[in-house]
Parts: C-alpha cells; sequence; structure tokens
C-alpha cells in the first residue's frame, strides 16, 4: 500500500479553500470516489459542528446502542482529512474511534493533521489500522506541534509500524500520551518503546495489555 504525502502548506493559507459557508463540506463529498458511502453522520455535519471543541463520530457501545450504530468507512475518513485542512475548523478532539476506517481512511485524516494545528486530541482506536498506518503516525509526530493525545490502541500494528512510530516520538516534542495497547507487539518492542518513553519526562505511555 502506498502512503500519499500531497505537499504540507500552512494551515492558515485561506486562500485555497472557500468559506465553509459557501457550501465546502458538499463540495467536497461530490468529488469524493465514492459520495454514495458517505455517511449521514458526515453529511449532517453544520458549519456551527466545525467550530466546537470536540467532534465525536464515535461508535463505542455505552455512547450508543449497537442497532443504532453507523460505522464511518475509508471514504468517511478522506472527507474529514480534508476538513481537517481546512482553516475555519478549529476542533481540539476528534473522536472516530470503533469504526471502519481501516488504513486508507485513516491515513486521510492523518494527512491532515501533517498540516492541522489547532487539533490536541484524536482517537483512532478499533479501526483495524496496521503499519500503514503506523508509518504516517510517524511522520505526524515529527511535523505536527499541536497534537498532546493519540489513541491507537486496539487496531493491528506489529513491531514494524512501532519502531516508525518510536522514531517519529524522538522528535516530537508536544505530545503527552500515546495510548497503543492491544496491538501485535512482541515484548522487544514494547521494550524499545517504553525506552523512547523514559527520555520524556511529561510523556505518558499506555502500552502495557498485550493483544492476544
Amino acid at each position: 500500500m502506498e502512503v500519499s504525502c500531497p505537499t504540507k502548506t500552512a494551515n492558515a493559507q485561506t486562500s485555497e479553500y472557500k468559506p465553509l459557508s459557501d457550501g465546502f463540506l458538499q463540495n467536497i463529498i461530490s468529488r469524493s470516489p465514492k459520495p454514495e458511502l458517505i455517511s449521514d453522520k458526515i453529511k449532517s455535519l453544520k458549519d456551527e459542528d466545525f467550530t466546537v471543541y470536540a467532534q465525536d463520530l464515535d461508535n463505542a457501545p455505552i455512547r450508543l446502542p449497537w442497532k443504532e450504530v453507523s460505522y464511518l468507512n475509508k471514504y468517511d475518513g478522506m472527507i474529514l482529512g480534508e476538513l481537517l485542512r481546512h482553516p475555519e475548523v478549529t476542533w481540539r478532539k476528534l473522536g472516530v474511534q470503533f469504526n471502519l476506517l481501516k488504513d486508507e481512511g485513516a491515513i486521510a485524516i492523518l494527512q491532515g493533521l501533517r498540516q492541522n494545528q489547532m487539533l490536541e486530541q484524536i482517537f483512532l482506536e478499533g479501526n483495524q489500522l496496521t503499519d500503514h498506518t503506523a508509518e504516517v503516525v510517524a511522520m505526524v509526530l515529527k511535523e505536527n506541534k499541536a497534537l498532546k493525545t493519540i489513541h491507537l490502541d486496539f487496531n493491528r500494528m506489529t513491531d514494524a509500524g512501532l519502531k516508525m512510530i518510536a522514531q517519529g516520538l524522538t522528535e516530537n516534542t508536544s505530545l503527552e500520551l500515546l495510548d497503543i495497547s492491544f496491538n501485535q507487539f512482541s515484548a522487544e518492542g514494547k521494550t524499545l518503546l517504553r525506552n523512547v518513553a523514559k527520555t520524556k519526562p511529561k510523556f505518558s505511555l499506555w502500552i502495557n495489555v498485550p493483544c492476544p
């Protein structure tokens, strides 16, 4: 799987973007490879939803009865990635946990964070993410100075992805919490990441629980 790496531009450059009030969301939905597969959760977002503190689109069972769950897919992730690049979107927290974003959807969101310098917390657990996503997480860690919390637990990452994340973490000075439990790491891999974490006194690493 190839990781797309668009040219990074300043998040504040408004000239490249239509105002949200001019139908920006509808426009990017219409340009989606599969607009018919965009979730109603995404289609129903209003202008005022883009300036709230948090946008919670998760499917945690404590929040929604399972019979009402509507999973976000990779095409929804692509829309969210475009929204995160828009300078009028001021979310500090994005919760998209326990969906079906898979690598392509999560990578699209993370690519948005290579430009976005507003978001502080992102919840990507339970989205069937692999080392392809870990590679982009490492890029974000090197470039993004705003993120404080990343949740990647309950996914399918291995030691190969963990090593890339560890390298990105060595170059990061803003992250305060990384939750990467319930993945497919060896004891040696977890030791590697713990050793990086020890060099960061204000940083918390959650990695203790192994994936069966």
